[in-house]
């Protein structure tokens, strides 16, 4: 039996940042994003997991940050796409 698995939209984007207070300072102060979540990073436990999204922290609305610090060369790729197939809305689809 040949099973389909449809890809619905993103689920959140990752980047690295600098500075984590200047990150939040940015995403929650200056475009009102809300921090919904924060951890650390399992790859390295010194570093924090920011996760800033809509008011309920719906899927597809979330960018998460892993702040290294200035000038850091440790850390994953710099780019990350998680990808969907939950149901998105579709006003969800329009920014």
């Amino acid at each position: 039996m040949e099973t389909t698995h449809l890809i619905n939209g993103i689920h959140h984007v990752t980047a690295i940042a600098a500075d984590p207070q200047q990150n939040v300072d940015f995403y929650v102060g200056l475009l009102g994003l809300r921090l919904v979540k924060k951890t650390v990073n399992f790859d390295a436990p010194d570093v924090y997991h920011l996760y800033y999204g809509d008011e309920t922290g719906n899927a597809g609305s979330i960018l998460t940050f892993f702040p290294f610090g200035k000038g850091s060369q440790k850390g994953p790729q710099p780019y990350f796409l998680q990808l969907s197939n939950e149901p998105i809305e579709e006003q969800s689809l329009f920014l």
